[in-house]
């Protein structure tokens, strides 16, 4: 058995005899049947057979489980790639010399390290739970090392220095102003919202559903939506109403039993907790199908689902910076929406904007 397994681990160019043509350069994906099945009756025994099956039948799974994630993200990556084709092209010509290159690749590299310590900083403190009497000193001579090389690149500042320093500042004001526009949004629509109790007890209606509308809502604890459009309330009383709410997990994939909490906190009020784990797309067929298989039919046509497009304006007092806000209404114009981003069907959505203050 243990020779088994050292020859089932060791590479196939030092298994396959000198002389069969299938020596120093056979590679896996490069294999047809007709060659597997001939290399298994020549060199392999029974059980060296069923281990090399199972390997195979095993990146086969995990190439078509793969599949969606890569072709969902090619698009992406592909107008990345052709960004950055553009702008190094430009750097390299605007430059002139390769010694100015030198001094922002320095700075940059360099910047990224001291960077990297500091969140390592905080995953030790706030996911290892290390005390901070632990922490700080490991962490520290970390800083000092690499806040010395961030030092000795700064006096290059006007020999190229400047261009990592201002990407990372462009960068760094977009991302703060995503953030603090978001978190506005989040403030005021949690003050639009109706709680259950005030629902269970005035809008639902009795009788048989004449269809259902799905509220996508980022609180499970109350409705969106009702304050603000009168006409929600009436077809509340016609219908059954679920709320969906999505939850990001900590851990990378969430098994199919576990996608979905279904709570029926009344006749026609139901309550659904999906969870994705940090490597999954958040997308609505997982969640339609394992609420199919707990008894709650989500695929029919008189299922509509309803969601907020805030519209942005003006706080009074308190509120963003002009500047900000308009960058923050430029991103917000230019980003997917709920239900692009869990593929919901065009038919099926209801759009109902809400007007928002930040």
């Amino acid at each position: 058995c243990a020779r088994s397994s050292q020859f089932l681990m060791a590479p196939f160019s030092q298994r396959m005899p000198p002389g069969t043509g299938y020596e120093g350069s056979v590679i896996m994906r490069e294999w047809t049947p007709q060659r597997l099945r001939r290399l298994e009756r020549t060199f392999l025994s029974r059980s060296q057979r069923w281990a090399l099956c199972s390997a195979t039948s095993a990146r086969a799974h995990c190439t078509r489980s793969n599949h969606a994630l890569t072709s969902a993200a090619r698009a992406p990556c592909r107008a990345v790639a052709v960004a950055l084709a553009i702008g190094c092209t430009i750097l390299v010509i605007s430059f002139h010399s390769s010694d100015r290159l030198a001094s922002a690749y320095g700075l940059a590299v360099s910047a990224t390290i001291l960077a990297t310590s500091i969140a390592y900083y905080v995953v030790i403190t706030r996911v290892k739970h290390w005390r901070p009497i632990a922490a700080v000193p490991l962490v520290g001579l970390f800083v000092l090392v690499d806040g010395s090389f961030v030092a000795a690149g700064l006096p290059k500042f006007l020999d190229g220095a400047w261009l990592p320093i201002t990407v990372s500042l462009l960068l760094t004001t977009i991302s703060m102003t995503w953030l603090a526009g978001r978190r506005h949004i989040a403030d005021v629509l949690a003050t639009q919202q109706t709680p259950l109790d005030a629902v269970k007890s005035t809008l639902l209606g009795d009788g048989e559903a004449a269809g259902s509308m799905v509220l996508l809502t980022h609180d499970a604890n109350s409705v969106p939506l009702l304050s603000r459009h009168p006409w929600i309330r009436d077809r509340v009383r016609e219908e059954r109403l679920i709320l969906l709410h999505i939850t990001p997990e900590r851990r990378p994939y969430v098994p199919g039993k576990e996608r979905v909490e279904i709570e029926r906190l009344a006749p026609r009020l139901v309550r659904v907790s999906a969870y994705f784990g940090y490597m999954e797309p958040f997308r609505i067929e997982p969640v339609l199908r394992s609420c199919e298989s707990q008894g709650l039919q989500l695929e029919e046509e008189s299922t509509s689902f309803f969601y907020a497009d805030p519209k942005i304006v003006a706080r009074p007092k308190g509120g963003l910076p002009g500047w900000q806000r308009w960058l923050f209404s430029v991103l917000q114009r230019n980003a997917r929406t709920l239900p692009e981003e869990l593929e919901i069907p065009a038919e099926r959505c209801v759009e109902l904007g809400v007007t928002v203050a930040i």
